[in-house]
């Protein structure tokens, strides 16, 4: 299924549906997302089964338009990403290239920067991109922002570090325009799923969104 902008299909390849430099854009991609959702299970309950694996965080309902589209969802139609990028299968299949070779980057970062400057709550369900929370999640994007460049200096060397997941050309910590991965929900460490090496279900509904 294709979602249309101005009368043409966007370009999918590494398109980013989060960018925070389009705002307006990045809205009407989410709440078609959203749509999507909606006509696909009918309901937030039907989709919270359908998502069990990587559970709904209680303010997300896809009839309030409050679900992102994944951050880890760069638009590839391949079904498999490249290294770390495991999760472009659609839900239920194994991996058919091995375990991904290194662990993401984005999440390693977000799992220190969690250490060295989360909230003072514990807990896996604490989100860092909650929509219905602007001005906190602004604020916590803005701290995280400042943390990568406190530790890399500049975009140049971010984007070496990450080249495993690279920039996308809008991304910038001195613009404070990087996101907090939507998919790290606060763990402790980096954990492969090597139990049952499933897909995620939200980037395996964010490819059919796309195609």
């Amino acid at each position: 299924m294709y979602y249309f902008i101005n009368g043409s299909v966007a370009e999918f390849l590494r398109f980013d549906f989060n960018n925070l430099t389009t705002p307006k854009t990045t809205t009407i991609w989410r709440e078609a997302f959203n749509r999507f959702l909606l006509d696909k299970y009918g309901g937030r309950d039907a989709l919270a089964e359908a998502w069990q694996t990587e559970p709904l965080r209680s303010w997300e309902d896809l009839a309030e338009g409050t679900i992102l589209l994944p951050s880890d969802y760069r638009g590839s139609r391949h079904p498999y990403g490249g290294r770390g990028q495991h999760d472009q299968f659609v839900i239920g299949k194994f991996y058919r290239n091995g375990l991904p070779a290194f662990a993401n980057p984005r999440i390693i970062d977000a799992i220190e920067f969690r250490k060295k400057h989360g909230p003072d709550q514990p807990g896996a369900d604490f989100d860092y991109n909650n929509p219905t929370t602007p001005e906190a999640t602004a604020q916590w994007r803005a701290r995280w922002n400042r943390f990568l460049v406190g530790k890399y200096g500049d975009r140049a060397s971010l984007a070496e570090a990450w080249k495993e997941d690279p920039l996308f050309p809008w991304e910038d910590p001195a613009k404070e325009t990087i996101l907090i991965p939507t998919n790290y929900r606060c763990e402790p460490e980096y954990r492969e799923d090597l139990e049952s090496r499933r897909a995620s279900p939200r980037v395996s509904d964010a490819r059919e969104f796309t195609y």
